[in-house]
């Protein structure tokens, strides 16, 4: 029986926390073509994420001894979420050149709107 990590996330939480902080992050972008580019980096997030939840569950079903982990999905996820984070920096070098610390910095906002939704669950 795999764990739900899923559940001690609060999305109600974590979704208006998440866009906000990119709404306001998109404010600093020059240009449409800036505010795109930043908008696809935070969906290249949303996917690391994912695929981080994947990895995780994996390694925490492996730890209580419930079942085996997929050494091949954990690899190609972890494979995956490298590529996804070099794609969206590479799309973010390519069309914002040095202002590429605004997705930067939006990305590390992200891990702490993800920390705190996942601290205060709010039964």
């Amino acid at each position: 029986m795999p764990l739900k990590i899923a559940q001690k996330i609060n999305f109600k939480l974590f979704i208006p926390i998440s866009v906000g902080l990119t709404a306001f992050f998109s404010i600093f972008c020059k240009g449409q073509a800036e505010v795109i580019t930043h908008w696809a980096v935070y969906i290249a997030v949303l996917i690391n994420f994912y695929m981080l939840h994947t990895v995780v569950r994996e390694l925490i079903v492996a730890g209580k001894g419930q079942e085996k982990p997929d050494k091949f999905i954990m690899f190609a996820y972890s494979l995956g979420k490298l590529l996804v984070l070099f794609g969206a920096l590479s799309l973010g070098v390519l069309f914002m050149g040095n202002r590429i610390i605004i997705p930067v910095l939006n990305y590390a906002f992200q891990i702490f709107a993800l920390c705190a939704s996942f601290l205060y669950k709010g039964e």
